[in-house]
Formats: C-alpha cells, structure tokens, sequence
C-alpha cells in the first residue's frame, strides 16, 4: 500500500478502529484551511485543541469546494 492509498483509505474510513485513523490522518496531513483567524474556523475566539482542529477540518472536508 503507498502512502497514497492510505491516505486515501484513512479519509475515506476504510480502517475497522472506530475513526480513529482517520481522525490522526485528518490531525496530522492536513493543515488548517483557514488563516487570519477566519470566521469559518472553530477556532475562532476558543482554546485549540486537537478535538476543535478535527471538528474543523471534518467540517472542511465535507464542504463545496470555492470556486
């Protein structure tokens, strides 16, 4: 399997352990969407924490693409 594949099978929840590759797949090779402290971000005016960085990539991930 290359790193792409796993990549690929980890967002795509394809590992039987509960989420919990995808959400270290999530924290780890993606970089925060948002910068400038941007009113999308969950960040926003809170404590960063893994928990809030995952939430706001899932929520990212799962949004329209800007065009």
């Amino acid at each position: 399997m290359t790193n792409q594949e796993y990549l690929l099978a980890a967002l795509n929840d394809e590992f039987d352990d509960g989420g919990a590759t995808r959400e270290a797949a999530v924290h780890y090779h993606i970089h925060c969407p948002y910068y400038g402290r941007d009113s999308r971000s969950e960040c926003k005016d809170k404590e960063i924490s893994r928990d809030v960085c995952v939430r706001c990539k899932e929520k990212w991930l799962e949004s329209e693409v800007d065009a």
